[in-house]
């Protein structure tokens, strides 16, 4: 094991510990608000811009509040729940149960955030061609879940599908880095 894959388990490490000691349904509820809050303010936010046309004129802006706004506002609403049913949690005294359930969760938040960025990494820059990347023990199954999360999320939001072969399959993540790099090689070659 090398230094990454000591940083991807301080990671996975943390956000159990973290979950431990808040416990599952507070967990659960906080992710539950998070996702929702980010529904809520994608589905919402045209018609509340449209509110706030006689106080911000500039269109992007104005979408932009709106947008930030409802995830906000939902956020917070979320939390306040979160947080009433997290005493009534605690009166009723599942605080065992719940506390041992949260830090599974949280392991699993933990891989999912290092998945994700592991992803990121991967799409988005030239980390990858480090030598440390290659010899990491861990960064290739948290590619792995990256992968699976990605393909979970295109069977409940299809609008993540950015572009079709012609067969009709969809281009992998890894098709379309090397199809980036063709395209940046051709770009560096035509202006030298």
């Amino acid at each position: 094991m090398i230094w990454v894959d000591w940083v991807i388990l301080a990671i996975i490490g943390v956000s159990a510990l973290i979950s431990l000691l808040r416990g599952f349904v507070r967990e659960a509820l906080s992710l539950a608000g998070w996702i929702g809050a980010f529904f809520v303010a994608k589905a919402f936010y045209e018609p509340f811009a449209e509110l706030l046309v006689d106080h911000i004129p500039t269109n992007s802006i104005r979408l932009g509040v709106a947008w930030v706004g409802l995830f906000v506002i939902t956020l917070v609403c979320a939390g306040i729940l979160n947080y009433m049913i997290g005493k009534m949690i605690d009166k009723v005294g599942l605080s065992g149960m719940d506390r041992l359930l949260g830090m599974f969760f949280g392991a699993a938040r933990g891989v999912l955030i290092c998945a994700l960025l592991v992803l990121g990494l991967k799409q988005f820059t030239p980390v990858p061609k480090d030598e440390w990347w290659g010899q990491s023990s861990l960064i290739p199954h948290m590619e792995i879940v990256a992968e699976w999360f990605y393909d979970q999320l295109e069977d409940v939001y299809p609008d993540l599908k950015e572009g079709e072969e012609d067969d009709g399959n969809p281009i992998t993540i890894d098709e379309q880095v090397i199809l980036e790099q063709t395209i940046l090689n051709t770009l560096d070659s035509e202006q030298n």
